[in-house]
């Protein structure tokens, strides 16, 4: 693989089966590090604030206000350099709804430039914010949904886009120990426009998960997604509850060959991510309730 060829994949954020509903690259990657270290298996077993990205429905389960703050360091198979940072914010409003807000922002810098000689011809530098607005309702004791609206602005170097979409979910409890899970990225067709006029429009991915309870001490989640593409992407992650203020997590991602692993230690949470292709990163999440 050459460099140009790595870094493009660097931009997917060992994400790629993503891209195939969304064009964000490397900013459709997921909010706080204790759902990247799930193994992004989160759309039943949400619930705090990430789940302005994750799944809406998950605002439903905020009992106080929370922030949350994220960054990654860049892979170390990579080049250029690589920031990725979080910053959401939701609050419940009254006994059954919640919002939450909140960007992403990721960078890379230092991107070769080729020409078709294969000569370097210098470097180019990309950049995305994904801003987010989410309301979450809880209908009853089993049934929670919620909704996000989505600007997306990308700037690379010598092209902009920006485009908005919404993002739907549902979490079902079936039972004090299993709760299921649905969302549809990108519910409304995304395009994205560019100053000359031209638009690129993305379909609706499908994403489906299941969490489990074996222990008080616990929790197993799964998903699978579907893209317009049909292929379906598989996620797996556990969750152990050490003690009242740690636990330690764990995640596969069967596209691409991903492994997490990850601990929070009260409003601390930390990942490590593992790709075949592109090395270790490494993240930290402040999660802070009020």
């Amino acid at each position: 693989m050459n460099k140009i060829s790595l870094t493009l994949a660097a931009l997917i954020f060992l994400c790629p089966g993503y891209l195939h509903a969304n064009p964000l690259a490397f900013a459709e990657n997921g909010a706080g590090a204790r759902g990247i270290s799930m193994g992004r298996a989160m759309i039943s077993s949400v619930d705090d604030v990430s789940g302005i990205y994750w799944n809406p429905a998950g605002l439903t389960f905020m009992g106080r206000p929370q922030l949350l703050v994220s960054g990654f360091l860049p892979f170390s198979g990579t080049v250029g350099g690589i920031s990725k940072n979080d910053l959401v914010t939701g609050f419940p409003l009254g006994t059954r709804a919640s919002a939450g807000i909140g960007i992403i922002y990721e960078s890379v810098k230092g991107i070769p430039r080729w020409t078709d000689k294969g000569e370097k011809s210098g470097e180019i530098s990309t950049g995305e914010y994904l801003s987010m607005l989410a309301f979450g309702w809880r209908f009853n004791d089993r049934i929670r949904a919620g909704v996000t609206y989505k600007f997306i602005y990308k700037d690379y170097s010598v092209l902009e886009q920006k485009g908005h979409t919404l993002d739907a979910g549902i979490i079902l409890i079936v039972s004090p120990l299993i709760r299921m899970g649905l969302s549809i990225v990108n519910a409304v067709p995304l395009k994205l426009n560019t100053a000359s006029g031209s638009d690129e429009e993305y379909g609706s991915e499908f994403r489906a998960g299941l969490s489990v309870n074996p222990a008080r001490m616990l929790t197993m989640s799964g998903a699978v997604s579907a893209g317009p593409d049909g292929r379906l992407k598989i996620t797996a992650g556990a969750l152990f509850k050490v003690s009242g203020s740690l636990s330690l997590t764990a995640g596969y991602m069967k596209d691409g060959g991903e492994i997490t692993l990850g601990a929070r230690f009260k409003f601390l949470e930390l990942c490590t991510v593992y790709h075949p292709v592109l090395g270790l990163t490494n993240g930290a999440s402040l999660n802070i309730l009020f």
